[in-house]
């Protein structure tokens, strides 16, 4: 038989792993909502379009009567990251390629722009769809920054 697998038992293994790393991410979103202080994390390696993501991200942020602190990084690492203890989360501004962090390394969650905009929007809700590109993201944010709801971390 030559150990081939049959091309519906390889469909179920990606689509177990993908649902285990979207639970994951999931859960990072969940984390977010309830973080006090962000910090956001621009590569050097950022996509284009960071200053707008950068500015509306941080909009949002202070709409929600949260903190935040801007930090410049080439390459994340998770014993720079443990030393801003009072940050709860970061949000990582990185090219799409790059911006999916697997953040069990890290003291803290690393989420996505997309996931912070879930994390601390009123008016948006996971639907499955997951955003990387920041063209149709910036109005999402922007929107979100003006919603007159406040969500408040528990504490």
């Amino acid at each position: 038989d030559g150990g081939e697998e049959e091309p519906a038992l390889r469909v179920s293994r990606m689509t177990l792993s993908a649902a285990a790393q979207l639970r994951r991410r999931y859960y990072l979103v969940q984390k977010a909502r309830e973080v006090a202080v962000f910090g956001v994390l621009i590569g050097t390696l950022s996509a284009g379009r960071r200053v707008e993501m950068l500015s509306a991200l941080t909009r949002l942020i202070r709409a929600r009567g949260r903190k935040h602190y801007v930090f410049l990084m080439g390459k994340l690492n998770a014993a720079k990251l443990a030393n801003f203890t009072e940050v709860g989360a970061y949000v990582l501004l990185g090219s799409s390629e790059h911006s999916l962090v697997d953040s069990r390394d890290f003291y803290r969650p690393v989420v996505t722009p997309y996931e912070l905009l879930l994390a601390l929007s009123t008016t948006h809700e996971w639907s499955g769809e997951y955003v990387l590109d920041y063209a149709p993201l910036l109005p999402r944010l922007a929107a979100a920054a003006t919603a007159s709801h406040i969500i408040v971390p528990r504490l």
